[in-house]
Formats: structure tokens, C-alpha cells, sequence
């Protein structure tokens, strides 16, 4: 019986062993967490980036929309810019620019080149005109560059018209 009591004395505690494989399991969960909470984090970035440019592009293509045949046939067929944040400014005029009451929001881009298009009618008409309005930029922590576009038929004589 004095045996069995001497070795349940013993089993008391934790060993120098159990304590560091507990910390090891413990600080490789800490280390995995975080890990996961990074990689959240870029994604959200990302994916904010990439809802900001589609809402900027088809901003832009709305200013297109709201020129008249004039304006628009005395623009040039195809132009580039450079834009340093979301806002693309497209032929002299910022897409957020606030009106009454409105808030712009911009974000800044690495490496952007965007570009707009104005071409014929891909079925010849002479009172439609095709715009394709376009950005390529380097998303955040990535080094891929991605490319997006938005096209649309304009016509000289309104909505519906072809």
C-alpha cells in the first residue's frame, strides 16, 4: 500500500516534458490563428478593391452615357490615363466628384493604367457608337497585375435606338 501511495505523490504534477509539448500545441493554434486572421485580411482588402473599380468604372461609363452625340464624337477614339486612386477621372471630370450633399470615397492603386475606347458600330451603324471603358492595376500584396473592362452601345438618337 505504501508503494501505490508513493507512486500517486509522484503523478501529481506535470513533468517539464508535458508542460512544453501543452506550450508547442498552444503557440502552433496562436501561430495558425493569426496566420488565418492575415489571410482574411487580404482577402476583405482585396475584395474591396475590386467592388471599388467595378463601381468606378461603371461611374465613369455613366458620364459617357450623359455626354451628347457631340461631346461624345468629339472625344478621341482612344485615350489612356494613369489614375493614382479609384476615382478614375475620365475626360477632364472626376467619376466620385461629390454634388450636393454627396461623399466621394477614393482608394489608392499601384501600378493602374486605365483606357477608354470609342469605336463604330460593330454592325456598321453610323449613329451608334460602342465604348469600352477599361483599368489594369496591380491589386494590394499581390504582384499579378488584373484587368477589367465595361462596354456599352451609345446611340445618337437615345436609350433603345439601333
Amino acid at each position: 500500500m505504501k508503494a501505490f501511495s508513493t507512486l500517486l505523490a509522484r503523478r501529481r504534477g506535470f513533468t517539464l516534458l508535458d508542460t512544453l509539448v501543452a506550450l508547442a500545441i498552444f503557440g502552433g493554434s496562436v501561430l495558425i490563428a493569426m496566420g488565418v486572421l492575415v489571410m482574411s485580411v487580404k482577402e476583405v482588402h482585396a475584395r474591396r478593391e475590386a467592388v471599388f473599380i467595378g463601381q468606378a468604372l461603371e461611374s465613369n461609363l455613366e458620364q459617357v452615357r450623359n455626354l451628347s452625340w457631340t461631346e461624345l464624337v468629339a472625344q478621341p477614339a482612344y485615350q489612356t490615363f494613369q489614375p493614382s486612386a479609384v476615382a478614375l477621372g475620365l475626360f477632364g471630370k472626376t467619376a466620385n466628384s461629390a454634388q450636393a450633399g454627396e461623399s466621394s470615397s477614393q482608394m489608392p492603386l499601384r501600378n493602374a493604367t486605365a483606357y477608354v475606347r470609342i469605336s463604330a458600330d460593330p454592325q456598321g451603324n453610323s449613329s451608334v457608337k460602342q465604348v469600352e471603358i477599361g483599368i489594369s492595376y496591380t491589386p494590394y500584396l499581390t504582384r499579378s497585375a488584373i484587368q477589367r473592362h465595361v462596354v456599352t452601345l451609345i446611340s445618337k438618337e437615345g436609350i433603345s435606338k439601333r
